[in-house]
């Protein structure tokens, strides 16, 4: 009996020893489980050893019932080993399956194109678990009154990884330069969006996203959209991941439209006002002009009637800032040379300052396709930007040169590039992004409107204009204008010179101080002046004077007659009766393209509201001294 017994026993050792070496690869501790299985072979060779005794004496080393224990053993180690085996292998799978998530997060991690940031809240938790426990539960309004705890939370987080894509952002050769304190990347900005992180973890919110300014380790900002995913086991591990899109372009691309719109809703204002505030200052600008003519240089009333005319020329000069945002207001361009306008115009603007300038203009500067006046408006908005910026006086340096290369979105080309830096207080970082806005202005003498018209009217020429400042320690403004290909024709000098002629002007507008103040200029140029209210009442004189064989040498026409015929339909009756009649457009503003392309309507000069007698003068110049 003992023989059967015992060599069952044997056998079932070998077999649980068998199945214990097999699962050792899969066990998770192959050196402890490599000692169970090797204790249950040794177990197994002993037994084989009683039973070769028993086969070589005829008698067994042990009694019965212990080899009856030995069976039985036997039996639990095989049933122990074949049940553990499966658990064994379910853990291996698990940890298979672990691996190879692990593996997909960290490609995930790695390849992804967001910024990833793994960092370590656990003492941030633990603290907003105290105050809980304390009985806070408002925690906007806790933060509100205890600040600085929001600057120590920030120092308790630890950044424990950052992906590829992180480094790219901000500017980091390695990990090292941004693992530890996240402190290194935040703005004065950033530490308000902290705060609403942890008033989102302290009332068990599940996730988080917003907007935020960061920078990068050289120090330039970047617009951010932050999010995390707060997971069940945070509370164990207190780990979190904090994903980082930069939406720098994105914000830019949403401010520019906002610009745009503010342009246009201020374009839509100056469009209401403009015409009619242009009427009456060319009668104040008109009228001081000719008492200014009329008087000896160097008496009270020629004094006073120069201070008056600067003035009026100040208001000329805010009433076309406002017509640079008008809807459809198009550059009246002609190709010129930008020398000299850029002279003029900083140098008048600095007159009566205490701020030089320094020029360094070159001498083969290309030509522009360009609004002189408008260009002229330009330098003289960015040289006033300047003097107020350096209320203790100082110097501007104005250059200006032929570039290959322009920034933005310019396409490839010829540019000419005009750049005034100044040694005033700087701009903030903050501010930057809106010193082009409309109505913006960091100074209290400043209307918001000198910087928003140089942004529309270079915009308008095609080109693009940047400022780069640092704070304290002034500001750099580039504008760049695309070059043309055509070369300027020559202007002939009309400072202070009138043009004298003869014959008979008739000029038609809506209002009795406008014909009045065109009317004594032209009598001053030696002109018999017919005066027409309407397109009508033009129409019908100048039929007369043909009728009596007195014609008019040109015929000056408002272009927008409230309630009636204005100077275009006016235009075309008058050529349909004479088609040699010289015609001049008039007019303080319009939308109308005929403004920019008054040529091809078949005007042959313009005369913009407000006027002096020398605008006047060189005017009929061109149309009849020819």
């Amino acid at each position: 009996m003992t023989d059967p017994v015992l060599l069952l026993a044997v056998s079932f050792q070998y077999l649980a020893a068998f199945l214990a070496f097999r699962l050792i690869r899969v066990s998770g501790s192959r050196r402890s489980w490599g000692f169970i299985s090797l204790a249950i072979l040794l177990m197994a060779l002993r037994h084989t050893v009683s039973y070769f005794f028993l086969l070589i004496g005829g008698r067994p080393p042990m009694d019965l019932r212990t080899e009856w224990v030995t069976l039985l053993s036997a039996l639990c180690m095989v049933f122990g080993v074949a049940l553990i085996g499966p658990l064994f292998r379910s853990m291996e799978c698990s940890r298979e399956k672990l691996k190879a998530s692990e593996r997909r997060y960290r490609n995930i991690f790695n390849l992804a194109t967001v910024s990833i940031w793994e960092e370590d809240f656990h003492e941030v938790l633990e603290g907003l678990d105290r105050l809980k426990a304390e009985g806070v539960t408002d925690f906007r309004a806790w933060f509100r009154g205890h600040p600085e705890r929001v600057r120590e939370a920030v120092e308790k987080t630890k950044v424990l990884d950052v992906n590829p894509a992180t480094l790219a952002l901000y500017g980091a050769e390695n990990k090292a330069e941004l693992l530890g304190s996240p402190q290194k990347v935040f703005t004065p900005e950033s530490f308000s969006v902290f705060e609403e992180i942890l008033i989102a973890l302290a009332e068990g919110r599940k996730a988080f996203s917003a907007d935020a300014v960061m920078q990068t380790l050289q120090g330039e900002r970047r617009e951010v959209y932050l999010s995390l995913s707060v997971p069940p086991e945070v509370s164990q591990d207190g780990k979190l991941l904090i994903t980082i899109m930069d939406i720098t372009e994105r914000k830019r691309m949403e401010e520019e439209q906002q610009r745009i719109g503010k342009l246009e809703s201020l374009g839509v204002l100056a469009g209401g006002i403009a015409h009619d505030f242009n009427n009456l200052l060319t009668a104040i600008l008109g009228n001081i002009n000719i008492l200014k003519k009329e008087s000896q240089p160097g008496t009270l009333i020629f004094e006073r009637a120069e201070k008056a005319e600067k003035a009026s020329l100040q208001a000329k000069g805010l009433t076309r800032q406002l017509l640079t945002f008008a809807r459809g207001s198009k550059p009246a361009k002609r190709t010129a040379s930008l020398k000299q306008v850029i002279r003029d115009a900083v140098e008048f603007a600095l007159t009566g300052t205490n701020v030089k300038a320094e020029f360094s203009v070159a001498g083969d500067l290309w030509f522009a396709d360009v609004d002189v006046d408008q260009i002229g408006q330009v330098m003289n908005n960015l040289a006033l930007n300047a003097v107020q910026a350096m209320p203790e006086g100082g110097c501007i340096r104005v250059g200006a040169s032929n570039v290959t290369e322009a920034p933005g979105d310019l396409a490839p080309g010829r540019y000419i590039q005009i750049i005034v830096t100044d040694e005033g207080l700087g701009i903030a970082g903050k501010d930057l992004h809106r010193i082009f806005d409309p109505y913006f202005s960091t100074r209290e003498q400043g209307s918001g409107l000198g910087l928003a018209s140089v942004y529309s009217i270079i915009h308008r020429h095609g080109g693009c204009v940047t400022v780069d400042s640092v704070e304290g320690e002034g500001a750099t403004f580039k504008v760049y204008l695309p070059a043309s290909s055509k070369h300027a024709r020559t202007v002939r000098d009309r400072k202070e010179r009138e043009w004298t002629g003869r014959g008979r002007i008739l000029v038609m507008d809506d209002e009795a101080f406008v014909l009045d103040v065109a009317g004594n200029m032209l009598s001053k140029m030696g002109f018999e002046v017919v005066y027409a209210k309407d397109g009508g009442e033009a129409v019908a004189l100048f039929r007369k004077g043909l009728q009596e064989g007195r014609p008019f040498a040109a015929v000056i026409m408002d272009l927008t007659i409230p309630g009636g015929m204005g100077g275009r339909e006016t235009q075309d009756c008058l050529r349909r009766i004479d088609p040699g009649v010289k015609t001049i457009v008039s007019s303080g503003y319009s939308d109308d393209p005929i403004l920019s392309q008054y040529q091809d309507y078949g005007f042959q000069g313009i005369l913009l509201k407000p006027y002096r007698l020398a605008e006047m003068s060189e005017v009929l110049r061109s149309v009849l001294g020819r």
